[in-house]
């Protein structure tokens, strides 16, 4: 009971940090909706938004986070630019172009990129439970896109293409981050990967459109909302869940965040799954449940989103 009552604030901890995650795709839609804002800009100021509270928050309480060998910043200059610059902006055009709730179930198909990685680069065992998840990922991902209408993919194309890509970029932080967990604390590999995608956003917009922006008051509040509430807090709260649970079923309840997205999706933006694409969608949360089942607890969770 004692051991029960220990865990429940873990678990709350993770599934409200993955119902924060899982609104993400309809802030992205009510911002577009309701401010004259191009996605470059808003993914830009939630990118700023999380970096410049996080180096505030550190430069406070532990100034120890910023320390890195030299010889370790191209690394973290690596995973800035693919694992939030880049991930940043294909999630956000993922949405755009496809729906809320089918580029969320794209991104899902990351914990098989991870395995698939992990084997290639780090020389990690696919055992037969694996390789039978990474099957069914991907066949409900094929199912999700409506793969058996040829005409469904083709006219979307880029929106499949970029939400995979997002999907490959989200991956990559694992991969990238477990060798250097083993150098560096938690919050200085998260903390400083932030800082370089996030200056590598802002850079990439000042060459695109540096005179436009909202009004102030909007730029706080997009800063300020996507930065801390979508950033900062649901990365803190699931740390802070993997401190009191295994990493395999911290990611296995992170899988309560497609979830979310979908039923906000269908309750909010009146986006409708398919029955086929419904099953494609129930394939790729089992994946990840299997895959987190079948994971070493001490192996880097799946799902640590920036």
């Amino acid at each position: 009971m004692n051991r029960i009552g220990r865990l429940n604030p873990a678990i709350a901890a993770v599934l409200f940090a993955a119902t924060l995650w899982g609104t993400l795709g309809i802030y992205y839609d009510v911002v577009n909706r309701s401010v004259d804002v191009d996605q470059l800009t808003v993914v830009t100021l939630r990118g700023v938004g999380a970096t410049v509270v996080l180096v505030l928050w550190w430069g406070w309480r532990d100034r120890s986070v910023f320390r890195v060998e030299r010889h370790d910043i191209p690394a973290f200059v690596v995973m800035g630019l693919v694992s939030v610059a880049a991930f940043y902006v294909f999630l956000i055009y993922a949405f755009v172009w496809t729906s809320v709730a089918v580029g969320t179930l794209l991104l899902y198909t990351a914990p098989a990129f991870v395995t698939l990685g992990a084997s290639l680069f780090l020389g990690e065992r696919v055992t037969r439970i694996r390789l039978a998840a990474l099957g069914m990922s991907f066949a409900g991902c094929a199912l999700v896109v409506e793969i058996h209408q040829p005409g469904s993919v083709s006219g979307n194309i880029k929106g499949v293409a970029i939400g995979l890509a997002a999907a490959l970029c989200y991956a990559s932080y694992s991969l990238i981050a477990k060798p250097m967990l083993v150098r560096y604390r938690s919050h200085t590999v998260q903390t400083m990967h932030m800082v370089f995608g996030a200056l590598a956003l802002l850079m990439i917009k000042l060459v695109v459109s540096p005179t436009v922006w909202p009004p102030l008051a909007a730029t706080l509040i997009l800063a300020l909302v996507g930065g801390i509430l979508l950033s900062v807090i649901p990365v803190a709260l699931y740390t802070f869940g993997l401190t009191h649970l295994p990493s395999s079923d911290a990611s296995i309840l992170a899988t309560w965040e497609p979830v979310v997205a979908v039923f906000l999706a269908v309750l909010v933006l009146d986006e409708r799954l398919g029955l086929i694409q419904s099953i494609g969608a129930g394939l790729v949360v089992l994946a990840v449940i299997i895959l987190g089942r079948a994971m070493p607890s001490k192996r880097l969770p799946v799902i640590v989103e920036p």
